[in-house]
């Protein structure tokens, strides 16, 4: 209680406005080692907990985003098809844009990993989320097994089964398409050889 008292009053304030009593324990605080008693208390389960959940938000809002990025740059693509006189104001497309991150994937990637490292790798959505990190990154072997961990933490759970399944048909298709083309690079390779000799 004591922390989130003070990191509301300490919100958004610089250094030398806050009261004596917050910069002392912001110090004390900043001083502690995670080794020492205090970090494996109670109250830092539950911080832990609201951690874990906002970096779960974080990655579910990068999706998001590199969603809506991938939707206007299909936009812009399609106008550009389409000529000059359709083309929408840039007005229109800011106001379309949730967050403007680079990369938003790589955001969510790292955001679902640490929820993952603080959940000891107990947490499913935090499974479940960096698997659909993987799928919008054009990775669904990686996806399939980041599902399938979610999977063994929340069995029966229908929206991880459901996103497992449509990953599954991607990452047979890709795991067939890898074989066929090795095949052909090794059958080429044979062939060369062949010509040599």
């Amino acid at each position: 209680y004591e922390q989130a008292r003070v990191a509301l009053q300490s919100h958004s304030r610089p250094w030398s406005e806050l009261s004596e009593e917050a910069k002392t324990f912001l110090n004390k605080l900043g001083a502690g080692s995670k080794d020492s008693p205090a970090t494996k208390s109670k109250e830092d389960y539950r911080m832990t907990t609201c951690l874990i959940a906002l970096l779960l938000n974080i990655c579910a809002c990068r999706l998001l985003a590199h969603e809506q990025d991938e939707v206007n740059k299909k936009s812009k693509e399609q106008t550009k098809q389409d000529g000059e006189g359709t083309q929408a104001p840039a007005e229109e497309v800011q106001e379309r844009t949730l967050v403007e991150v680079r990369d938003n994937l790589v955001s969510a990637f790292r955001a679902a990993n640490e929820a993952l490292r603080l959940s000891n790798g107990q947490s499913a959505k935090a499974w479940y989320r960096r698997g659909c990190v993987f799928e919008r990154a054009r990775d669904p072997r990686n996806a399939l097994r980041d599902l399938e961990e979610a999977l063994l933490r929340a069995p029966g759970d229908k929206g991880i089964t459901k996103k497992r399944d449509e990953v599954k048909s991607a990452a047979e298709k890709v795991a067939e398409t890898m074989y066929y083309a090795r095949h052909k690079d090794l059958d080429s390779q044979v062939a060369k050889l062949q010509l040599e000799s």
